[in-house]
C-alpha cells in the first residue's frame, strides 16, 4: 500500500522544461525601447515634481507624493520631498522688505 502511494507520488510530480530562447532581432528591438520609456518615466517624475512644488494643499501633496512612491519607490520619493524641502523660496514670493538702519527718524 505504501509503495502504491508513493508510486502514485511520484507520478504526479511535473517537471518544467525551460522556455524557448528569446529571440535576438526581438531582445534587441526591446533594448533599444528602453532609453524610451526612461525618458517618459522622467518627464512624469519632473511634472510630478512641478505639482508637489506648486501646490500648498497638504492633502494633495500627500497624494503626489504617494504616486511618485509608488510609481518609482521609496528612494526616488525621499530624494524629491528632500530636494523640494532644500529649494529655496520661489522670486514670485514677496517678502517684507527691512527699514534701513538708521531708522525712519526724521531731523527737525
Amino acid at each position: 500500500m505504501r509503495e502504491d502511494h508513493k508510486k502514485h507520488d511520484d507520478d504526479m510530480l511535473i517537471v518544467h522544461k525551460p522556455g524557448p530562447k528569446a529571440d535576438p532581432v526581438k531582445a534587441g528591438r526591446a533594448a533599444a525601447e528602453l532609453p524610451r520609456t526612461a525618458s517618459v518615466d522622467k518627464q512624469e517624475l519632473d511634472l510630478l515634481k512641478k505639482q508637489l512644488g506648486m501646490t500648498k494643499d497638504p492633502g494633495v501633496r500627500r497624494d503626489l507624493v504617494g504616486r511618485i512612491q509608488s510609481k518609482f519607490g521609496n528612494d526616488k520619493a525621499t530624494e524629491v520631498v528632500r530636494e523640494l524641502r532644500l529649494k529655496t523660496p520661489d522670486d514670485d514670493v514677496q517678502h517684507p522688505k527691512k527699514p534701513p538702519a538708521g531708522g525712519s527718524k526724521g531731523k527737525a
